[in-house]
């Protein structure tokens, strides 16, 4: 202990060092046979590297934690700790670590939820791939490199990778969604170690009526969604939601979600990349990681159902049809895709973009040289063969209702006709005066896009 608190107390006297250089990718491993690996690749300079943890317990940085090494001496290319810690899946390890590196002292704080067990150790190799990812405009990442992550366990949202929409996007394009996106802990919050992502109905005809204002905190720089006057038949958006969006924007690469889709009539998933510039303007064109209706049943007059038994996926070019779907691909489940949590993977290389349930691939589209003929389509000229793919995009994440192009006009949930017709004046009236309607198909938090985690790794 008397070591312990020497080494506390030298970390806070070099804590007011100014960082000059980044702490080394931090990878924790945890094994069937009862053991954990924590290790870093060496870099020059490395002097020390210390690992202090608690296991399903938060931990403070000036604590040493109920488990803690360091070591002084490095093992071939890498830094590598051992510990005797029997885990489960499911289990959380909130950590901090130190890295001496020259004359800076370099923190980090991390939690890391135990995803699986592995067999056996495997040697360490450190080999390095410079792939075709870039991140934040900057290029060099390793392939296989996490770039991004984030495991949700909470308690709030990390605004140092998401911006927390709050803005009203009921009168803007591309989509006129039914909702407002609000940063409130009734839509966006963590339950059973993911992100709940829940829609909320207003169901009195005074929630509709009058100002709304989001002013002090609005996410928007367009007035009309900072604040809005109802008039008339355009009333207040009579659900409020939540959508998140990532601060970090990458081009190629390797996108992992574990999900569960959100279920009840007229409810749409987010779960997308977004063009980070928006070089055409709100219509920029983005792509869908997974995308299905939260409809049980949803069919015209022909037999095609377009309800939570299809999934899609792929590059949207123009939110209207027929560049809306022209590109995507599908995929027909046994039951709902909100049944059940699932793991959405969408690879982005050159020329090419790969979609995957589960493991098993649903799309294999290719990307070059194919949307040039549409480029005056979408006001844009689109040289480069990538292009409009050729740029960095942004995860978004959230929960949309309704809105004037993710639902046909004509189809029926189940026995239940459409209540608005996307064309019409009063479309966003009788979708709130049907909520007697659609509201029976909204079941708790089964209306919630729940989120286990997201993982992006360059390729």
């Amino acid at each position: 202990m008397v070591k312990i608190s020497i080494f506390l107390l030298f970390l806070t006297v070099i804590a007011t060092t100014v960082q000059q250089s980044e702490i080394p990718k931090i990878t924790i491993e945890a094994f069937k046979t009862g053991q954990v690996r924590v290790y870093i690749p060496h870099i020059d300079g490395i002097k020390l590297f210390s690992f202090h943890a608690n296991i399903n317990e938060e931990i403070e940085r000036t604590e040493p934690g109920t488990y803690y090494k360091e070591t002084n001496t490095r093992d071939g290319d890498f830094w590598v700790l051992n510990f005797d810690i029997s885990l489960s899946v499911g289990d959380i390890i909130y950590y901090w670590v130190y890295v001496a590196l020259n004359r800076d002292g370099l923190f980090a704080d991390g939690i890391w939820k135990v995803k699986e067990l592995k067999d056996s150790y495997a040697p360490l190799s450190k080999q390095c791939t410079i792939g075709v990812t870039t991140v934040n405009g900057k290029t060099g990442s390793c392939v296989g490199t996490v770039i991004f992550e984030d495991q949700f366990v909470g308690p709030a949202v990390d605004t140092s990778k998401w911006l927390v929409h709050h803005r009203i996007p009921t009168y803007s394009e591309p989509n006129f969604e039914f909702n407002s996106y609000l940063n409130e802990d009734d839509t966006r919050f963590f339950k059973d170690g993911s992100l709940y992502i829940k829609p909320i109905p207003l169901t009195n005809e005074n929630d509709v009526r009058g100002l709304l204002n989001l002013t002090d905190k609005c996410t928007s720089n367009k007035l009309h969604e900072c604040i809005y006057n109802q008039k008339s038949s355009f009333i207040l958006p009579p659900v409020k939601s939540a959508k998140i969006t990532s601060k970090f924007s990458f081009k190629y690469g390797r996108i992992e979600i574990k999900a569960k889709l959100p279920s009840g009539d007229w409810i749409v998933p987010i779960l997308e990349l977004e063009d980070k510039a928006q070089t055409e303007g709100e219509n920029s064109p983005k792509v869908w990681i997974a995308y299905s209706r939260g409809n049980r049943i949803l069919k015209g007059n022909g037999p095609d159902d377009l309800g939570s038994r299809i999934i899609f996926g792929g590059p949207v070019i123009y939110p209207t049809e027929p560049l809306r779907s022209k590109f995507l691909a599908s995929k027909h489940g046994r039951s709902p895709f909100s049944d059940d949590f699932h793991i959405y993977t969408f690879v982005w290389k050159p020329g090419r973009m790969a979609l995957y349930i589960d493991n098993e691939v649903f799309g294999d589209i290719s990307t070059d040289h194919v949307f040039q003929e549409y480029s005056m389509d979408v006001r844009s000229s689109w040289t480069d063969p990538e292009a409009p793919y050729n740029r960095e995009y942004a995860l978004s994440i959230g929960v949309a209702i309704g809105g004037l192009y993710d639902f046909p006009n004509g189809y029926n949930s189940d026995d239940d006709p459409k209540p608005w017709d996307n064309t019409e004046r009063n479309y966003i009236l009788n979708f709130f005066n049907a909520r007697n309607v659609w509201l029976r198909t909204w079941h708790d938090d089964e209306v919630a896009l729940k989120v286990d985690y997201v993982k992006v790794t360059a390729v």
